[in-house]
């Protein structure tokens, strides 16, 4: 999943050696449009909350 925003609090300790983030971010935020919004508010609501993202 890639959110369209993404918060990351913990980035200084959860960056691999090739500079990607590798945590789970604070707060992530999806941008609704009509066509993607049933993706963005069920499937990947679902699968950010099992990964433990506290807000969405």
């Amino acid at each position: 999943m890639q959110p369209d925003i993404t918060i990351a609090c913990d980035y200084k300790t959860t960056i691999d050696k090739e500079g990607r983030y590798m945590g789970t971010p604070a707060m992530v935020v999806e941008i609704l449009s009509p066509n993607t919004r049933k993706k963005d508010m069920v499937d990947k609501l679902n699968i950010y909350m099992l990964s433990g993202v506290k807000e969405y």
